[in-house]
C-alpha cells in the first residue's frame, strides 16, 4: 500500500489528547478516546497490508507477525526495561508485586484481561499503575492471531465473501458492547469482544478505499472535515462517565474512517500532514509507551497534587525519552539488513522470556520487600484475608443471602456497611473467638445507607434493603454494627472530587458539591440522615442492639507515602504517629458527628469512636507498636481494625 502521510497525521490527533487526558487536562474529557481512534487506524493499515499481500499471492504469516514484532518489541521492551529498574528503586514491596504480575500479562499479551481482573481504567488508583496503557496493546494482539486466518480463509474466494463476514463480526461485537455496558462496564471497556468492532470498521474502509477514493473531490472535501469535526467534537462532549465504549463511541470512530476513507489530497489531508503533526505521529508509539509509566511515578511519588507544572514536567520528560527511543530503538530495529527477521524473533523471544521470568520473580518474591530496611512491621500494612471472597459490589452483587460468616459459633452478630466494614468485621471475629460467637459480614463498596434514595453505585440500594431485611427476620443476630463512610458520602473523598451519591426523588443524580444553592445541599444531606435513622429505627425495632462506628480519621495522603521514603537509598520517615491532624478531622465531620450522637441516643446505640483511641488533642497515628493501622488514606489495615475493637471494653461491648 502507498504511504499516506495524512494518516501519520491522525495519529497525532489521536496520541495528543491522550497524553493531556492523562496529564489532568480536564477540559479535554474524552482524551481517552485517543485510544478508538488508534484502533480504526490499526484495523485500516493491517487489512490493507494482508489484503494486499494475498492478492499479490505473497501474503506470509510469519513475515506478518515478523512486522508487527518489529514494529512493537523494540521500544516495548526498552519500556519495560527502565520501568522495572525504577520500580526496584522507588517502589515498595506490594506495588513491585503488583508492577511484576502486570509485567507477566504485558509479555503474554493478557494485560487488558489482567487489568479488568485487577482495577478500573478509570479509578484513582488507576493513575499510579505503570503499564495499564499496554491493555490496548493485548487488544491489537489478540486480534492479529485471528483477524489473518480469516482474510486468509475469505479474502481469496471474494472481497464480498470477506465483508460480510467482517460486517457480522462487527455486529455482534457491537452488539455484545451494548449489552456489557450495562452488565460489566469494566469488562467492557478492557476486553476485546467489546472493541474488535473498531478495528473491524478500519478494516472495512481498507476493503473499500479504492472505491471510495474515487469520490467527487467537494464530497471528499466535505466528509473529510465532517471526520474531523466529529472526532474533535468527540473529545469535548464524551466523559469517562459516558458509556463507553458504547453508542458515544460511534462518533469517534465514524469520523476516523471518514478521515481515512475520503482525506486524501484534500485541506484536511494537507492540514495533518504538517511537519509538527506528522512528527509526533511518527512518535507516537514511543510517545503512548513512555507517558504512562511517567505519569504513574510522578503520581506515586509525589507528596501533594498533581498540578499543571508538574503535568508539563512530567510531558517533558516523556518527550524526551520518546525521542532517544525513536531515534535509537525503533528506527534503526526497522532496518531489515541490519536486523534480518530471524534476529527480531530472537530478540522479541528473549524480551518476553526475560521480563516473564523477572515478573514471576518479582511475584513470588513478594515485590523484594527487604530492599527497605526499617523497624516497623511493614507487613502490617495488610487487608482482611476474606476482603475479595466476602466483600461485594456492582450491579452483580453477592446476595446477602450468601453472607460469609466469620469466626466458629453462634452468629450472634452482623457488620453492616461499606468497605469499611470489611476489616471490622475480620477484627470483630477474631475479638469474639474466645466467646465462641461469630459475625456476619455484610459489606457492600461504595454503598451508602440510601433506603430514601436512590445512588449512582448500580446495586447498592437493593441490596442494602434485601439485607436489612435478612437481618431483621434473622433471630439469632443479635447485635448489628454499622460502618458506613458517612464523611465521604457528605462531604466528598479528602483527596478527590465528590463523587455523586444522593440523588432527587425522580433518580436523577445529583452530586452535592455541584449544586449551587447550600439549601439544596442542606436538603439532600437531610435525606441521607433520615435514611440513615430509618436504618437504625428498623433494626432497633426488630430487637437488635445497634453499634455505630464513627468516622475513621483520613490520612491526607495514602499510607504507603507516608511510611515508605522516596527510594530505597533514603530512610525512613520520622515521626510516623504524627500523620493526621485532629483539628482537620473534627473539621471534616462538622456536620456528621452531632448526627450521629442524635441518633445513637435517641436509639440506644453504642457508638465506637475511632477518634479517643487513634488521635490525641492534636494529632490522629498511623502506627502503633511499630505496626501500621491504615492500607490507604481512609481505611484500617487488620492491625488498625483489632486496636478499634480491643480498645472498646468487654461491657460496652456486652462481652
Amino acid at each position: 500500500m502507498n504511504y499516506r502521510t495524512e494518516i501519520d497525521g491522525l495519529r497525532a490527533i489521536a496520541i495528543i489528547p491522550v497524553v493531556l487526558f492523562h496529564a489532568g487536562i480536564e477540559s479535554i474529557s474524552g482524551g481517552f478516546l485517543g485510544v478508538d481512534i488508534f484502533f480504526v487506524i490499526s484495523g485500516y493499515l493491517i487489512t490493507s497490508i494482508i489484503y494486499s499481500d494475498i492478492q499479490n499471492n505473497n501474503f506470509s504469516l510469519i513475515d506478518f507477525y515478523e512486522r508487527r514484532a518489529r514494529r512493537i518489541v523494540p521500544a516495548l521492551t526498552i519500556v519495560l526495561l527502565v520501568t522495572t529498574l525504577l520500580s526496584l528503586l522507588l517502589l515498595n514491596g506490594q506495588e513491585v508485586k503488583d508492577y511484576s504480575q502486570s509485567l507477566v500479562s504485558v509479555v503474554t499479551f493478557s494485560s487488558n484481561i489482567y487489568f479488568y481482573l485487577t482495577s478500573g481504567y478509570f479509578s484513582k488508583a488507576s493513575e499510579e499503575l505503570l503499564l495499564l496503557h499496554t491493555w490496548s496493546l493485548a487488544v491489537e494482539e489478540q486480534f492479529y492471531l485471528f483477524f489473518p486466518l480469516i482474510i486468509l480463509c475469505f479474502g481469496k474466494k471474494s472481497v464480498n465473501a470477506l465483508m460480510v463476514v467482517i460486517v457480522l463480526l462487527a455486529t455482534i461485537s457491537f452488539a455484545f458492547t451494548l449489552w456489557l455496558v450495562v452488565k460489566d462496564n469494566s469488562a467492557n471497556f478492557y476486553l476485546i469482544t467489546s472493541r474488535a468492532w473498531e478495528l473491524f470498521a478500519g478494516a472495512l474502509v481498507a476493503l473499500n478505499y479504492q472505491n471510495l477514493a474515487r469520490t467527487a473531490k467537494v464530497s471528499r472535501e466535505l466528509l473529510s472535515a465532517l471526520g474531523l469535526a466529529l472526532i474533535l467534537l468527540s473529545l469535548f462532549i464524551i466523559t469517562k462517565e459516558s458509556k463507553h465504549p458504547g453508542l458515544p463511541t460511534l462518533i469517534p470512530v465514524i469520523g476516523t474512517c471518514l478521515i481515512i476513507a475520503f482525506s486524501h489530497k484534500t485541506r484536511i489531508a494537507d492540514l495533518l500532514s504538517n511537519k509538527l503533526f506528522l512528527h509526533i505521529g511518527l512518535v507516537s508509539y514511543s510517545l503512548y509507551l513512555w507517558h504512562q509509566p511517567i505519569f504513574a511515578f510522578f503520581h506515586i511519588k509525589m507528596e501533594g497534587t498533581f498540578d499543571y507544572i508538574t503535568a508539563i514536567f512530567a510531558i517533558f520528560i516523556t518527550y524526551a525519552l520518546t525521542l532517544l527511543s525513536y531515534k535509537f530503538i525503533e528506527s534503526p530495529f526497522r532496518n531489515k539488513t541490519k536486523y534480518p527477521k530471524a534476529a527480531i524473533f530472537k530478540y522479541s523471544a528473549f524480551s518476553i522470556i526475560l521480563f516473564g521470568i523477572l515478573g514471576c520473580v518479582g511475584h513470588f518474591n513478594s515485590g523484594f520487600p527487604e530492599r527497605y530496611s526499617t523497624n516497623i512491621d511493614i507487613d502490617t500494612i495488610a487487608i482482611s484475608p476474606y476482603r475479595y471472597e466476602c466483600h461485594t459490589k456492582g450491579a452483580n452483587y453477592m446476595p446477602p443471602s450468601k453472607a460469609c460468616v466469620l469466626g466458629e459459633g453462634k452468629s450472634s452478630w452482623a457488620v453492616l456497611g461499606d468497605s469499611h466494614g470489611v476489616e471490622i468485621s475480620y477484627g470483630l471475629s477474631k475479638v469474639l473467638h474466645p466467646s465462641k460467637e461469630s459475625i456476619i459480614q455484610y459489606t457492600f463498596s461504595e454503598c451508602p445507607p440510601a433506603l430514601f434514595f436512590e445512588t449512582s453505585v448500580a446495586g447498592c440500594s437493593t441490596w442494602l434493603k434485601q439485607t436489612l431485611s435478612i437481618i431483621e427476620a434473622n433471630s439469632l443476630i443479635e447485635n448489628v454494627l454499622l460502618t458506613f463512610r458517612h464523611t465521604y458520602y457528605n462531604n466528598g473523598d479528602q483527596m478527590y472530587n465528590l463523587r455523586s451519591h444522593i440523588v432527587n426523588g425522580n433518580t436523577q443524580r445529583i452530586s452535592i458539591d455541584a449544586l449551587k444553592s447550600k439549601e439544596e445541599q442542606n436538603k439532600l444531606r437531610q435525606r441521607y440522615w433520615v435514611s440513615f435513622e430509618a436504618l437504625v429505627e428498623r433494626l432497633t425495632l426488630a430487637g437488635k442492639k445497634v453499634y455505630i462506628l464513627y468516622p475513621i480519621p483520613e490520612l491526607s495522603r495514602h499510607i504507603n507515602k507516608i511510611v515508605y521514603p522516596f527510594s530505597i537509598f533514603d530512610e525512613f520517615p520520622r515521626n510516623l504517629d504524627r500523620a493526621g491532624e485532629l483539628s482537620y478531622y473534627d473539621e471534616r465531620n462538622k456536620n456528621v458527628i452531632p448526627n450521629l450522637n442524635v441518633i445513637a441516643k435517641r436509639y440506644g446505640a453504642k457508638a465506637i469512636k475511632p477518634k479517643e483511641i487513634l488521635c490525641d488533642n492534636q494529632f490522629c497515628t498511623v502506627i502503633h507498636n511499630n505496626k501500621i493501622i491504615y492500607f490507604d488514606d481512609d481505611h484500617l489495615s487488620v492491625t488498625g481494625a483489632e486496636l478499634i475493637l480491643n480498645n472498646i471494653s468487654k461491657s460496652k461491648l456486652n462481652l
